[in-house]
């Protein structure tokens, strides 16, 4: 298990584990970890779960870190590693703690403003079309 912060001990809320169903199937349960968290890529979740496989099933995680580390030079994944955050309001509201996808908004309708396509992330979520919206 991952160590809590500033101890030896084992953090009781991150882990995985390899479980049985009823069916005869196994299944790997997270708890805590990048692989359930809402904050990680998609492209993260996938390979901690790909990785645990492989170490539950005692298969070569070295070469399924090499293949896959080939696979996301090539560009196999890009659309994996897109982060969905939510802006819960005006961009100019953010002032003393500025999270990354703030900083991120910023940067695009800097962008957007210089190719003359006005701001689009000013007024947070409620300036989004509806298809623009993201969980």
């Amino acid at each position: 298990m991952p160590t809590v912060r500033g101890s030896i001990k084992g953090s009781k809320k991150r882990y995985a584990g390899l479980a049985g169903t009823p069916d005869g199937f196994d299944l790997i349960v997270f708890k805590g970890l990048e692989a359930v968290r809402i904050d990680w890529t998609p492209l993260a979740q996938q390979f901690q779960q790909g990785l645990y496989g492989c170490i539950f099933r005692r298969e070569s995680y070295e070469d399924y870190v090499r293949d896959y580390v080939a696979r996301i030079l090539r560009g196999d994944f890009d659309d994996l590693l897109v982060y969905y955050k939510r802006l819960r309001q005006p961009l100019e509201q953010y002032e003393h703690n500025v999270p990354s996808h703030v900083r991120a908004a910023r940067i695009a309708d800097g962008f957007y403003i210089a190719q003359g396509r006005g701001a689009q992330y000013r007024n947070g979520l409620d300036s989004l079309p509806d298809d623009d919206r993201r969980a």
